[in-house]
Parts: structure tokens; C-alpha cells; sequence
């Protein structure tokens, strides 16, 4: 009998993680984290960072590959860090920007499941983060974390890129690029 409550348990989780955020609502995940990011920024006395849509998509491409290659590292497998992952889209350290930094972190979607057994059967109650919960957790868990934490609070950083994807078991995967540089000639969004 366990290994049945075990088993269907299991599944339900499954068939709810399917479901989770779809790619629609990514975008507007990440917008809720940057804006989470300001108000910690905000309290410290720091100035907001500026979205950028080039550094962005540096970002988006980290998370999806961590997703979909399962590894959660600030090392792609080939070794290549945020700097040459940026250079790869065309961004170069000295050119388009002075620093760079970069801050991941791994959010399951559900927060508990829950079973219980009654004279009507079996009941299967899961409890998922809302993209709120995530955004607000995300940087929660960065504030908590001292390097990450620094990153985040860094004076000189003045842009940011945000990057989510979700994996097959249904952990959210996040990544944040920090940049600090004047302007550049391709195309941002403020």
C-alpha cells in the first residue's frame, strides 16, 4: 500500500510539475525578479539596474542549457563562464562592458505534497510556488548566500539580465547577469 500512495503521489507531483510555468509567463517571472532585485538595491541605498535585453538573453541561454543539459553550474560543461558566454552573443569585456558578474539559483515549483488516507480513499494535495513566490524567493535565497549577495549589491553594476528556464523535473533554474558599462550601440531596453 505505501509503495502505491508512493507511486501515485509520485506521478500526480509529475503531472502538476507538466503544467508549471509555461514559456509565456517566463518573461514576466524574470521583470518580477529584476524588480525584487531594485527593492533589495533600494534598502541598500543603491541605484536600480537598468534591464538589458543583450545581456538578457545571455542570461535565458545559461538557464536553458543548465535545464536542459541538467547540470546547475556557473560552468557550462565546456568549461565557459558568464564572460564567454557573453562574448559569444557579440558582447566583449573592455568593449561592451567593464565588469560582469553573475548569480544562478534552482527553485522547485512545489513547495510541499501532501497525502492523506480516508474512509473515501486517498488524497493527493500539492502546493506549487506562485511566480511571485519564486521571484520573491529567488532573491531571498541570493541575499542570503554572501557572494551572491555581493553581487547583487555591487556599487559598480548599473544593468542586468535575467534568465529563466524550466527543467523536465520541474525546477525553475535562474540566472542573473550583472554588468557594469557606459553606453553601447546595441539596442537596450530601460
Amino acid at each position: 500500500m505505501k509503495r502505491a500512495v508512493f507511486l501515485l503521489t509520485a506521478l500526480l507531483a509529475s503531472s502538476v510539475l507538466s503544467a508549471g510555468l509555461s514559456e509565456t509567463d517566463l518573461p514576466s517571472l524574470e521583470k518580477a525578479i529584476h524588480a525584487q532585485v531594485n527593492c533589495e538595491r533600494a534598502k541598500a541605498g543603491l541605484g536600480a539596474l537598468a534591464w538589458d535585453s543583450p545581456i538578457a538573453e545571455v542570461a535565458r541561454k545559461h538557464s536553458r542549457d543548465m535545464a536542459a543539459r541538467h547540470f546547475f553550474s556557473h560552468q557550462d560543461p565546456a568549461g565557459r563562464e558568464a564572460t564567454e558566454r557573453a562574448k559569444e552573443d557579440g558582447l566583449i569585456l573592455g568593449r561592451d562592458f567593464q565588469m560582469i558578474g553573475e548569480n544562478i539559483l534552482s527553485i522547485s515549483r512545489i513547495r510541499s505534497v501532501r497525502t492523506t488516507i480516508d474512509d473515501e480513499g486517498e488524497h493527493v494535495e500539492v502546493h506549487r510556488r506562485t511566480p511571485e513566490d519564486i521571484a520573491k524567493e529567488t532573491v531571498e535565497g541570493w541575499m542570503a548566500s554572501t557572494g551572491h549577495r555581493e553581487n547583487l549589491l555591487r556599487r559598480e553594476f548599473n544593468r542586468e539580465g535575467i534568465g529563466v528556464a524550466v527543467d523536465s523535473k520541474g525546477e525553475v533554474l535562474v540566472t542573473q547577469v550583472l554588468i557594469s558599462r557606459g553606453e553601447i550601440s546595441r539596442s537596450t531596453d530601460d
